[in-house]
């Protein structure tokens, strides 16, 4: 009696999990820039705000050309451009699989989450993630720690201890078509 209900339940397990894998068949990609110094609006993104604010932006388009289903949460909420709360992230992945989060310029996103995440990264935009070098990193949960350069790696790594294999070199990401229109040098 129980090898046939096992297999029963087995089957009836195996079904539900293609009829949610077929559901969600792209894998999410979570960018979270959190609250900013000056609110997100559309027509500035495209216009290009800031460093971490374009490289959000410009990061999940190239995501969404690959196939992922990918996602930022900041202050501005324009859900079918793929820009959401950062304020409803908790409940917006409480039940949900994100494959990969990147955290931009913190770690507290991390820390005392309900939330199911498989791969974090966070990048790391500007010197360091706080000036404390006691810092909580949570280097043992993150796979990744993206810097902008050798000398940023290294600082990162002295000041907040984080070990060497834990971080790689990144971009902040630059769109060069936004560069096309180069002046001349003139002949002297």
């Amino acid at each position: 009696y129980q090898a046939e209900n096992k297999a029963k339940y087995d089957a009836e397990d195996h079904l539900n999990h293609k009829k949610y894998k077929d559901k969600w068949a792209k894998e999410k990609i979570v960018i979270y820039t959190g609250p900013a110094w000056e609110k997100w609006n559309g027509s500035k993104v495209e216009e290009g705000m800031g460093g971490s604010e374009s490289w959000a932006h410009y990061l999940r388009q190239e995501f969404e050309k690959l196939g992922y289903d990918a996602r930022i949460y900041c202050d501005l909420y324009v859900p079918e451009h793929g820009y959401c709360d950062y304020k409803n992230i908790q409940s917006d992945f409480e039940y949900d699989l994100v494959d990969y989060f990147i955290s931009s310029r913190s770690c507290e996103i991390y820390k005392n989450t309900g939330m199911h995440i498989r791969n974090k990264y966070v990048m790391i935009h500007d010197i360091w993630l706080s000036n404390d070098p006691n810092y909580d990193t949570r280097h043992w949960d993150i796979k990744k720690f993206m810097c902008l350069s050798e000398w940023h790696k290294d600082f990162v790594k002295n000041h907040h201890k984080i070990p060497e294999e834990k971080l790689e070199i990144g971009r902040n990401g630059v769109y060069q078509s936004l560069y096309t229109k180069t002046p001349k040098k003139k002949n002297q």
